[in-house]
């Protein structure tokens, strides 16, 4: 069947195929940015290409002015998240394949090129590929026997295999040789050419693989593995119906969008990933490999598949009537309106009402460890008013090669009233526990121990199990910290034991992920192991309820890959032991009904006790409106209590204002936008070194690791990020060093794809460094603060004259740069000391800097070997007793930049700016202008602007993203924190040209940015104000006409307050209003009397 042909018919092709018709194709994808080569090339053979969003409304119409449609690229519109926007696409894919195949069916051609996003996209486009008789697997085409590598980036294998197995066919006339790209693309099994499975006898195959090639697996980019030892088809067409399809298993990076892209190419589209990537995935170098160059010795035909395949799609659909596009045409034709998303996942109104379905998870059968069928389950879920059962059946007992049959099963026993969902209850190899909940895969053997009985490659249960939701549970006992938990979309906040007694509060863990930005769904479990304990799992504690409008609509929002609800807010998960909630979130705020009379409902604001209300025994409550500040990032849940003691935890509530994207990674890995973005791994600009004889824990190291490959264990610290406070004028991000990994090396440590491990208590010291970073909307980053705290664990001997060492110049840290030269002001003599340290050792005082690094509070010692540190005491082989702690401030800019920040800074000469303060005091003024109010206030004046020639190339990071030189600031808002400002109401930045700045209140601290290019007066401080400072005070509106604010009081005693507008703002209404609120009540006021 397959033979080589000769090269004489390449040139013969491409003579006749000018004389050819046209071929009209229509190229569906998500990147539509056109490669001016590959259309200059197709044009010559009287090719066509249109390029379209996958997801824009088609018609059969537009369809049928083209021969032919390609997909090559649609991942993201197969499966999308539960948001609006991201479902109408969802939906409006989901139309648009399904009038694809009529038009196939009518004659039109289709060729189809997968896109993998690892299992979930494989099985998405294997539905779509269904009805043709196909499927694509996660897995990778490979040939270790015919290789050809041409300069894999580090820690890669991004290669090619070449194949001579081709076909004899229309199509392949010309084609030798395929050279086909081989690398893994992403860890999450992400491929550059996916195994398609053909499982219909009509497909030809045009090209497969040599007979040393196979279906293979990728474990981190470089761990292969053979799961199916045979040559995978990578190019086949087939008729269907009047049409005709083709399947190109390369993807569409190689062949539509970038074909050609050299590596300065790469480099170009985005410095920080470097050669070889394009965005996340690792492509190796594209430049035309496939499509003409192969290895230098061979040439690879791809160019003239793509064409001969097609041509052979588009003269069948010729025939059929198809093609004759012209811009004009299509542009004429009407377009249809997108799909809708629903409503109801994203406004859980009290009207129209959703129902509250019952879930109980947590059961065993006699499929694993457990008694009882799962007919039995059944009955007694149902007897007990359950309408979701969650199995979670025990790994290390469940036999693998039943799985199918039990998952069947399930389904058996499901009908219109209750669903069974399959699930496992799963072990890592700390013993720390997840839950896989309704995943029709089973872990494959290569996730797991040796054994196979507890989950090795923890990493993969987050983005390879599609329409399965993993939860972390048994959080709190567990050995890992909840801080270092990820791979999760659920975390089980508490769990219960067959007798139905509460074995683990797991609550403070899902509090803190859901207040560090990781949107948690919560669930209750109930670890049971029979049908006759489900009438006690049912009636006894926390139970977990979802909301959906009907049962069709829970089982689809339950049925979706778990990670599609990660940027729902809220999403429709509750757990109760009596109240429920039946709005949240829209208007009303929020309505709970119980059974018992109502005790007391809370509202929690990041850790903040926001609104509290006391319903004095009323069933049903029911709020309006909560006003949330839009200064900052914000994460709300609420409690409510009834009289017997029943329970309801909400989800969480996401709101406010933000700089970039300030979430957690769907995938719970790494965060976003901060200066530490992947807990438990090295920090920005530190490396600690607490050294102690005989240990090499706080010894430092590369990635602040002194062990990264072994064999030796133990001494690896383990750094806890805490995301603390994110709004436009400031992102604070802490990170507390007092863990250490008792197993885990650097290389299983950090970043992706990578498990948490158990940690243990330092030994040596614990630190803890707090990050002020004050970014721009459009990004560039200013300055950044750090400062840092350590002390003692355990006496220890200084034994160098640096001690302890925090940093280093020579970092490899765009920052600092081992730049040495230095300049500050001799805090004796008041002189200006600069040079360059070459050796020996020199201390930098308050105000100094040594390359990019600027002293702020302390001293800091540097040596001519780059570290920095504290001075030592004169006495090396003093022994310094526990609880000896240092502390210092620090700023980093570009080396080239820092004379420049000194200025401004004040640190050197006269600063180039002036504010002057008439209300309130300016404590320091530095970075940050540190001030107190007087009376909840703070007031002052530009008196001299800095004038915009001093911004010149002062940008300190993101380089890749902005020009300093040619795109410098036009404008620099100096930041403020305001102590004494009251949290517990509205604040904001006002000046009299109508700035209106919201300001953010964070421990006590009120955080606003002030424009010094702007001469002129300003206020900062509360905006509305009351004789009770506990009062929770919030604006509707305020304009020069009208004042509307909410009130609360959250006290158990009545209150009469007083409140009133600052009188320093003079655009708006000034009011004042005397009320009187009993305990636990809220109230929107509209002030019609204006202030005295």
């Amino acid at each position: 069947m397959y033979k080589p042909l000769m090269i004489g018919l390449l040139l013969g092709a491409v003579a006749t195929a000018a004389a050819q018709e046209r071929v009209d194709v229509l190229v569906l994808g998500n990147r539509l940015k056109e490669d001016e080569r590959l259309s200059s090339e197709l044009a010559a053979q009287n090719i066509n290409l249109v390029r379209r969003f996958v997801a824009e409304p088609l018609s059969m119409e537009m369809l049928r002015q083209f021969q032919v449609v390609v997909i090559g690229d649609a991942a993201e519109g197969f499966e999308g998240y539960i948001l609006p926007d991201h479902m109408a696409k969802a939906r409006t894919v989901e139309r648009n394949l399904a009038l694809i195949q009529d038009y196939v069916r009518a004659g039109g051609g289709l060729l189809f090129s997968p896109d993998l996003g690892g299992q979930g996209g494989a099985e998405a486009q294997s539905r779509f590929l269904r009805d043709y008789g196909a499927k694509v697997l996660p897995l990778q085409v490979r040939d270790d026997s015919h290789r050809y590598v041409p300069q894999p980036p580090p820690n890669r294998d991004a290669g090619y295999a070449w194949t001579t197995e081709i076909a004899d066919h229309p199509a392949t006339r010309g084609v030798q040789c395929i050279f086909y790209p081989t690398p893994q693309h992403r860890w999450d099994d992400f491929y550059s050419t996916a195994v398609m499975q053909l499982t219909d006898p009509a497909w030809q195959v045009l090209v497969r693989g040599m007979d040393s090639s196979s279906a293979s697996r990728c474990v981190l980019y470089v761990n292969w593995s053979v799961v199916v030892a045979a040559p995978p088809p990578i190019a086949a067409v087939r008729e269907f119906d009047q049409g005709r399809v083709g399947l190109l298993a390369v993807m569409s990076y190689y062949t539509l969008w970038h074909p050609y892209w050299t590596p300065e190419d790469h480099s170009k589209y985005q410095k920080k990933w470097g050669r070889g990537q394009i965005g996340e995935r690792s492509t190796g170098d594209i430049d035309g490999i496939f499509m003409e160059k192969g290895d230098g010795v061979r040439t690879s035909q791809g160019r003239e598949l793509l064409i001969g395949m097609l041509r052979w799609l588009g003269d069948n659909a010729r025939g059929a009537g198809m093609g004759g596009y012209t811009a004009e045409r299509f542009a004429a034709l009407p377009v249809p309106a997108m799909a809708v998303a629903p409503e109801w996942p994203f406004k859980w109104t009290a009207e129209p009402k959703q129902q509250n379905f019952k879930i109980l998870v947590g059961a065993r059968s006699a499929w694993s460890d457990g008694e009882g069928t799962l007919e039995e389950y059944a009955a007694a879920a149902k007897a007990a008013g359950v309408d979701v059962l969650m199995m979670t059946e025990d790994f290390a007992a469940f036999d693998p090669a039943r799985w199918n049959d039990y998952y069947a099963a399930c389904q058996a026993v499901s009908d219109e009233t209750l669903t069974v969902y399959p699930g496992l209850d799963i072990a890592d190899t700390y013993g720390a526990r997840y839950l896989l909940l309704n995943s029709p895969v089973f872990p494959q053997p290569f996730m797991l121990s040796d054994d196979g009985k507890v989950m090795r490659e923890v990493h993969y249960l987050c983005l390879c199990f599609p329409k399965g939701i993993t939860v972390a549970h048994r959080v709190t006992s567990s050995p890992i910290p909840h801080q270092l938990i990820k791979h999760f979309q659920g975390i089980s906040v508490s769990t219960y034991n067959r007798t139905g007694e509460l074995v683990d509060n797991s609550l403070p863990a899902w509090e803190w992920e859901l207040f560090n930005l990781s949107n948690p769904m919560l669930f209750a479990v109930h670890e049971i192991a029979a049908p006759g304990d489900v009438a006690v799992a049912a009636t006894t504690g926390l139970q977990l309820y979802a909301a959906a409008p009907t049962r069709e609509d829970l089982l689809w929002y339950l049925g979706k890959h778990g990670t599609a609800h990660f940027w729902a807010s809220p999403v429709h998960l509750q757990v109760s032991s009596g109240p429920l909630l039946t709005a949240f979130g829209n208007q009303p705020f929020l309505q709970i009904e119980s059974k018992q009379p109502l005790r007391e409902v809370r509202l929690y604001k990041n850790y903040e006790l926001y609104r509290r209300w006391l319903p004095g025994g009323a069933k049903t409550v029911t709020v309006d409106r909560v006003s949330f500040p839009e200064s900052n990032v914000n994460w709300s849940y609420l409690t409510a209590t009834d009289a017997a003691g029943n329970t309801l935890i909400a989800p969480g509530l996401r709101h406010g204002k933000q700089v970039g994207h300030t979430w957690r990674c769907g995938d719970r890995q790494n965060w976003w936008v901060f200066p530490n973005i992947y807990t438990g791994t090295d920090i920005n600009g530190f490396d600690i070194r607490v050294p102690v004889p005989g240990s090499a824990e706080a010894t430092g190291g590369s990635r602040g690791f002194p062990q990264n490959h072994g064999p030796q264990r133990g001494d690896n610290l383990a750094p806890l990020l805490d995301f603390v406070f994110a709004g436009p004028a400031v992102y604070i991000q802490d990170v507390f060093m007092d863990q250490r990994y008792y197993h885990a090396i650097g290389d299983e440590i950090v970043y992706d794809a990578k498990p948490a491990h158990a940690t243990t208590r330092s030994r040596n010291y614990r630190a803890r460094v707090r990050y002020h970073q004050f970014l721009e909307p459009d990004m560039p980053a200013l300055p950044l603060l750090k400062e840092i705290e350590i002390a003692l664990r355990r006496p220890v001997m200084v034994h160098d004259d640096i001690f302890p060492v925090i940093s280093s110049l020579d970092m490899k840290n765009h920052r600092l740069r081992g730049d040495m030269r230095y300049a500050y002001t001799d805090p004796t003599t008041g002189e200006a000391v600069s040079g360059q340290l070459t050796k020996g050792l020199i201390d930098i005082p308050a105000g100094g800097r040594i390359g990019g690094l600027i002293v702020v509070s302390g001293t800091l010692r540097v040596g001519a070997n780059s570290v920095v540190g504290f001075a030592a005491p004169a006495d090396k082989f003093e022994t310094l007793p526990t609880g000896t702690s240092w502390a210092a401030a620090f700023v980093t800019v570009p080396p080239e930049q820092a004379e420049r920040w000194r200025e401004l800074m004040g640190y050197a000469g006269s600063r180039p700016y002036q504010v002057t303060v008439s209300r309130g005091e300016l404590r320091k003024l530095d970075l940050v202008a540190d001030c107190q109010v007087t009376d909840y206030g703070f007031a002052g004046e530009v008196a001299m602007p800095l004038p915009v020639t001093a911004l010149t190339n002062l940008v300190a990071a993101h380089s890749q993203e902005r020009d300093a030189a040619n795109d410098p600031l036009q404008s620099y808002r100096l930041p403020l924190k305001i102590a004494g400002v009251n949290g517990n109401w509205p604040a904001a930045l006002w000046r009299p040209d109508g700035e209106h700045q919201e300001i953010s209140v964070f421990e006590n601290h009120g955080w606003a940015r002030l424009d010094i290019t702007r001469a002129g007066g300003f206020y900062a401080g509360n905006t509305l104000l009351s004789d009770v400072p506990s009062l929770r005070l919030a604006l509707v509106k305020w304009t020069p006409d009208a004042l509307v604010f909410e009130v609360n009081n959250v006290s158990d005693q009545a209150v009469r307050a007083n409140v009133w507008t600052s009188p320093a703002i003079s655009d708006r209404l000034q009011g004042c209003e005397t009320l009187e609120l009993a305990p636990g009540t809220s109230r929107i006021v509209t002030c019609n009397r204006k202030k005295d």
